[in-house]
């Protein structure tokens, strides 16, 4: 679907009806967004940044985020109540769009219309207000003569708005649920919304994997992205359901990492690397600190190793070598790096460890974040 350039209205316009009915926006401070969430279809991938302490669901229709479990529970109903200070954010699928079947030439305004009369909802003004995002204001149901149904509102005791946003040449919906002020918290979490498209590595594919590797991850219902900078020759082995990506020198060293041979040969070089969710289904929490999951996953190869701060990476890094039966090739040196999506544990196999200079440049390209 292509889509026309937005007809504007003036920026004095828009930001004028935003004070008057958001309320004052310069007092706020911008508030910490230090979780990730996200939502996916066969095409694309959309994130949005939230507080930490929120609580998120998804489902194929929408991603759901809310302050408290009633607004979790209404955002998810429709309906219900909430306290003053509570906050939900419903972020329509991104294949909301093109079920509409817009016109070619739909502006943001236009969009955001189409999608209201589909959910059944209007404001009193009936106004849609044209911008970046597109915006209306005090949602309610609409009664079966199209009349606005007053007596019936969408969330008791709380505003909901809507949004449009142009992204990727398509259009995202979202509710915002609010009792109070919360013009700052939600402009900063627009900031953050984002539409990347990209197709999934299929389970326990053996590829190629030279230059820059990028590997998309479902990691508990966040679409997330591991990606590595790899010498000429390296293959990859990703087992989707154990959370485990191998990346060897070559195909005899992969075949020594997955234990279908015995004996690494000089020069060979394997990372056996262990993803949050595989570290979720050996019962260890990803969020803990490095260290914290560097010591839990050693007990799982029931080997007790303590772990020292490795410094040269760009994300607080534990490591200690390790020896034992339950290792492919008998030893190795253990890593977890504590990104902040997540931690990532390493196990390098290889005679020289991080001395090889491919191996080190390796580890020094390990990134694991949103895609891009």
């Amino acid at each position: 679907m292509r889509l026309a350039t937005l007809r504007h209205i003036s920026f004095t316009s828009l930001f004028v009806i935003l004070f008057a009915l958001i309320g004052t926006v310069t007092a706020q401070e911008a508030p910490e967004l230090g979780a990730v969430a996200t939502l996916s279809d066969d095409e694309w991938t959309l994130s949005i940044s939230h507080p930490e302490d929120w609580m998120t669901f998804n489902d194929e229709e929408a991603l759901y985020l809310a302050s408290t479990q009633a607004v979790l529970d209404a955002s998810l109903e429709r309906s219900g109540s909430v306290k003053r200070g509570a906050t939900g954010v419903i972020v329509f699928a991104p294949g909301t769009a093109a079920a509409l079947d817009l016109p070619e030439e739909s502006s943001a305004a236009d969009a955001l219309a189409a999608f209201l009369e589909r959910e059944g909802l209007r404001s009193p003004s009936a106004e849609v207000y044209d911008g970046d995002p597109a915006v209306s204001f005090n949602m309610f149901p609409v009664q079966a003569d199209d009349e606005i149904d007053f007596g019936i509102q969408l969330i008791t005791d709380a505003s909901v708005d809507a949004f449009a946003f142009e992204r990727e040449d398509t259009f995202i919906f979202v509710l915002l649920i609010s009792t109070d002020d919360v013009f700052a918290l939600s402009e900063a979490m627009w900031e953050t919304l984002t539409l990347t498209s990209g197709e999934a590595v299929p389970e326990s594919e053996t590829a190629s994997a030279a230059g820059d590797f990028v590997l998309p991850v479902d990691d508990d219902g966040r679409q997330l992205a591991f990606s590595a900078t790899l010498p000429e020759g390296w293959e990859s082995l990703w087992g989707e359901e154990t959370g485990v990506l191998i990346l060897a020198s070559s195909s005899a060293a992969l075949d020594v990492a997955t234990g279908a041979s015995g004996e690494y040969e000089r020069g060979d070089s394997a990372l056996i690397i262990t993803l949050p969710p595989g570290l979720r289904a050996l019962e260890i929490n990803p969020f803990d600190s490095a260290d914290l999951v560097f010591t839990a996953y050693a007990a799982t190869l029931e080997i007790e190793a303590y772990p020292a701060f490795v410094e040269g990476f760009d994300v607080f890094t534990a490591q200690s070598y390790i020896a034992g039966e339950s290792l492919p090739g008998g030893q190795a040196n253990l890593y977890a790096f504590g990104f902040p999506a997540g931690v990532v544990t390493v196990m390098v196999q290889d005679v020289l460890g991080a001395s090889n200079p491919d191996v080190n440049d390796v580890l020094h390209s390990l990134r694991y974040d949103l895609p891009q």
